[in-house]
């Protein structure tokens, strides 16, 4: 296969697509018509750099992670009560993909230590305190919403533990939990003013979300 600067020329023309797809969702979101069109595309984001995982050399973790995390973009884009709930699901399977996928790499050194138990420590109180931050508005997801919450930290802890030539994935796991933080603040606060006027929009947490997914996927590649 093709190679540039080492990387697999369909790795990074699969990745291309998928760059397009996000760009073209995240500029005209609002615009794309039918519904299925726009959820198509949005899902294509993650769903080509599955493929660009695949052409890589990445393993099936990685590439159910990806496949799953386009499924949950689909669904949620769909913008219905049970797709919402399908959607979560997903990307709740995702970060367990990815949990095992990144513990499976644990097996070098880990020093230093202490940066890792630094933000493990940061991850677990942030996790706590937004659930009590939407607690009051959860309704019947304050079942869901700890238990999404619970795979999301965890699987950015693990990430933190992996080795460290595995550092864009520790970016990207902590940009993960920025964006669905933002989201959760967004779909599940009542007054929309509790959020800073910059965090109100779908803009930030799109672009944040598609960074981490790409750096999640460079750094399992590189630590593999």
């Amino acid at each position: 296969m093709p190679l540039v600067m080492g990387v697999p020329a369909l790795s990074i023309g699969l990745g291309l697509l998928g760059l397009c797809c996000a760009i073209v969702f995240g500029l005209r979101e609002q615009r794309l018509h039918p519904l299925l069109a726009r959820a198509g595309i949005k899902a294509g984001a993650v769903g080509w750099l599955a493929g660009a995982g695949v052409a890589a050399g990445g393993g099936g973790l990685l590439v159910a992670a990806l496949l799953l995390s386009a499924l949950g973009d689909f669904l949620l884009a769909l913008e219905r009560k049970l797709a919402f709930a399908l959607g979560m699901a997903a990307f709740l399977t995702a970060h367990i993909c990815y949990i095992l996928l990144f513990a499976g790499l644990q097996g070098v050194p880990l020093e230093p230590m202490w940066p890792r138990l630094i933000v493990a420590a940061l991850l677990f109180v942030g996790g706590v305190l937004l659930v009590l931050w939407l607690w009051r508005d959860l309704g019947f997801d304050r079942l869901t919403v700890p238990i999404y919450a619970l795979a999301l930290i965890g699987m950015a802890t693990t990430v933190w533990f992996a080795p460290w030539a595995a550092w864009p994935a520790m970016i990207g796991a902590l940009l993960f939990v920025f964006s669905d933080a933002v989201l959760a603040g967004q779909k599940f606060r009542a007054d929309p003013t509790d959020l800073p006027p910059m965090l109100r929009g779908h803009g930030l947490v799109w672009a944040t979300y598609v960074l981490a997914q790409g750096l999640l996927v460079t750094g399992a590649l590189l630590a593999s």
